[in-house]
């Protein structure tokens, strides 16, 4: 069983460039995402950006080593206290314990906020996972990657009527790409975001963390925040509307929560907050071989793929994997996929008796996982 697979990255990740991405705005033509030309944010604000880290962490930074020794520590912690538990009320029950630690988890946040901005700051823009994030979001909803998936479904639903494509009656509801996109207006959710790495590049961003680094992410635990059709305006904690996404963001969360059921969860929840042809972002750490995780990867895209949608792009980078997923109709799942949308999920009564989610959360292990040693 390969223990530290998802922690060996954390020494040669690198976060991002400390120089911004140029994303050109304007209203007489389709946005266009600079990703090869990055633009200087000003030496006066990097400045005001460290000096924030290292004060926050006080006159001495502790060195990339101890940071990286800390956050492993606390993931291992994690999952030894989730060792024995095999329901998913064991698992919540081991998470809400986990989150009245505010002390460790203010120290987590602290020390990932440190590693991205202080030592992970040089690395190469393209092995940076928010450069990854940044890539696919310009791919698929500015450069006809959406529009090519939806002209996908059309041919795929007239094959399954008339076993032969339709190719006039495919193209004829071929939907039309918009002449101007203002790049605000896509909805993007960052959950786990620690310190909001994407406000930077003028996206319309809420972000979460059980702990938050910065003052513009919202401490919430998503887990366990309300999921509604429409937000209260009464209500004062936060709130989650369903179909009101077009992009959701897992950084390096799943490789935090500890068990598959949570992650099921994650999941689950991330589709009913996005729209239709919205997109769930997912990198998880992996320094090793390509080869090294295939079946996990392979395990994963089943399993996702059975809650209503389908896997549009992966890669394999030197210290992570990459996936995209995109939210489907039902008639464009693929074949098996839970009726009822992965939604039974919510309902501890329902989800044994859903034999597509069961696979799904049995599908979602990782190589750390110390519950699957047959893996």
């Amino acid at each position: 069983m390969m223990e530290e697979v998802d922690d060996e990255a954390l020494l040669s990740k690198g976060e991002e460039d400390k120089k911004g991405i140029h994303l050109a705005i304007s209203t007489q033509r389709p946005i266009d995402l600079e990703l090869n030309c990055f633009e200087d944010r000003g030496k006066e604000q990097e400045d005001e950006e460290q000096k924030s880290t290292d004060g926050s962490l006080g006159a001495s930074v502790p060195s990339q080593q101890e940071l990286a020794d800390f956050i492993k520590t606390h993931h291992r912690n994690l999952r030894s206290a989730v060792r024995e538990k095999e329901s998913a009320d064991d698992a919540m029950a081991v998470w809400k314990r986990h989150l009245e630690n505010k002390l460790s988890l203010d120290r987590y946040a602290s020390s990932m906020r440190t590693l991205a901005t202080t030592y992970w700051s040089n690395d190469k823009k393209k092995s940076s996972r928010i450069y990854w994030c940044l890539a696919r979001m310009k791919e698929y909803f500015f450069e006809g990657g959406k529009l090519s998936c939806i002209e996908k479904d059309g041919r795929r639903r007239a094959f399954k009527r008339n076993g032969a494509i339709e190719e006039e009656d495919a193209m004829s509801k071929k939907p039309k790409l918009r002449e101007s996109v203002p790049i605000d207006s896509l909805a993007i959710l960052d959950v786990g975001s620690s310190f909001n790495a994407f406000a930077k590049h003028g996206l319309n961003v809420t972000a979460l963390d059980i702990a938050p680094a910065e003052k513009n992410v919202i401490k919430c635990d998503f887990l366990q925040c309300p999921l509604v059709s429409t937000v209260s305006t009464s209500s004062e904690s936060f709130q989650l509307a369903r179909a009101s996404y077009d992009v959701v963001i897992f950084n390096f969360l799943l490789s935090y929560i500890p068990t598959t059921s949570l992650r099921l969860l994650c999941i689950v929840k991330a589709l009913a907050c996005l729209n239709v042809n919205g997109i769930l972002i997912i990198t998880t750490p992996d320094s090793k071989h390509v080869g090294r995780g295939a079946r996990w990867m392979k395990d994963w895209k089943l399993g996702v793929e059975h809650l209503c949608c389908r896997r549009w792009r992966y890669e394999k980078t030197e210290n992570f994997h990459g996936m995209v997923f995109r939210k489907v109709e039902a008639m464009d799942g693929v074949d098996g996929s839970c009726e009822h949308d992965g939604q039974c999920v919510f309902n501890h009564e329902n989800v044994n008796a859903c034999e597509c989610c069961v696979k799904s959360a049995s599908l979602l292990w990782r190589p750390s996982d110390n519950v699957f040693t047959d893996k």
